[in-house]
């Protein structure tokens, strides 16, 4: 492969330019809606297939009557993750959850919310879920419940009929709103992240064994003549000469001036009647431009990607902190943060005001 320092250096130009002006664009649609609501997915459980099909002698009911197979309880949180407070006044519609024709809720009440934090939940519809709050400040949230009933499967429209209770609930489940200076509600997922140790040390392990299989190839590039090629005088025009090293392309034969400054791709009998001088020996070390390219996109590409779950890590940590669910459980009960369902099911019972 014929790459010039030039090549390579414009390569890396273009390609940091790209990441800068993808993050740019990130970055003033962020100013541009400081608010963002964020919904973090605590749990959902599918009440039937979690309970009632592996303890079949267990009987969970729901207003006296069993639970449908359909039935799913979610828990999760919206967090003002955004830059600007969010007050009442802002609000022209609030955060409502939907779910499609078929599928509706059974009951949803608030779990806890932040210090002096005013929120209550309410069912126009069976379909809705309303979120009534007053000031919202940055990193103040609301937990909630809700229990919903899913269309049967066979029911189901489209890609959003498959997969399970949890998966269908996830594609079912919209979240709207108008309010002022905030983007649409953000999902994400309070992941566990326990090997996220393990994938950083493979990757610096990964790191010190490419670096030193590099070194080690740059060095003995000399005595294994991996440096070495065949050089040859060609005859490029009237009275000019150039130095070139050649490759064979099917029929064809590719060259290239050691100098960089003449390349073409010549039939065998052209590039054999050009000949001057049988070909020496010369060192060719364009090769290390593109061994030092491969080197560069091996340290960036897992690093963007251990740095990316790094970024995830820390967030999630930040989120678990703030909803208090890093602590245990027992110190949760104490403080407020956890307090189990009561009623004829988890999340049954009317909405809290």
């Amino acid at each position: 492969m014929d790459m010039s320092i030039s090549t390579i250096l414009g390569i890396l130009g273009v390609s940091v330019s790209l990441l800068f002006g993808a993050w740019g664009v990130s970055l003033a649609l962020s100013r541009r809606y400081p608010g963002e609501i964020t919904f973090v997915r605590e749990q959902t459980i599918a009440l039937f297939d979690s309970i009632v099909r592996n303890l079949p002698e267990l009987a969970v009911l729901y207003k006296k009557a069993p639970v449908s197979p359909n039935v799913v309880l979610i828990r999760g949180a919206l967090v003002n993750t955004g830059r600007k407070d969010i007050s009442s006044s802002m609000i022209d519609k609030p955060i409502t959850l939907a779910l499609p024709s078929g599928s509706h809720f059974l009951s949803a009440s608030v779990i806890s919310a932040s210090s002096d934090v005013k929120a209550s939940l309410a069912m126009p519809n069976a379909n809705e879920i309303v979120l009534t709050n007053g000031l919202l400040r940055c990193n103040e949230f609301v937990r909630f419940q809700a229990l919903a009933e899913l269309a049967p499967q066979d029911q189901a429209v489209g890609k959003a009929g498959a997969g399970s209770l949890e998966e269908r609930l996830e594609k079912f489940l919209k979240f709207e709103h108008r309010i002022e200076d905030t983007r649409a509600v953000r999902r994400v997922e309070l992941r566990a992240t326990k090997r996220l140790g393990s994938r950083v040390q493979f990757y610096i392990l990964l790191l010190v064994l490419g670096t030193i299989s590099s070194v080690g190839v740059i060095f003995l590039s000399g005595p294994l003549g991996l440096s070495k090629r065949f050089a040859y005088d060609l005859q490029i025009g009237t009275n000019q000469t150039a130095r070139v090293t050649a490759r064979a392309r099917g029929e064809s034969v590719r060259v290239s001036s050691l100098d960089g400054t003449y390349a073409a791709t010549l039939p065998i009998a052209e590039f054999n009647s050009r000949l001057l001088k049988p070909p020496v020996i010369v060192e060719d070390r364009s090769w290390l431009s593109f061994l030092a390219f491969l080197i560069v996109l091996y340290v960036l590409v897992p690093g963007l990607v251990v740095s990316l779950a790094l970024r995830n890590h820390f967030a999630n940590k930040k989120l678990a902190r703030l909803l208090g669910l890093d602590r245990p459980l027992d110190t949760q009960v104490r403080h407020g943060h956890h307090r189990p369902a009561t009623g004829d099911a988890l999340g049954a019972g009317p909405p809290q005001e």
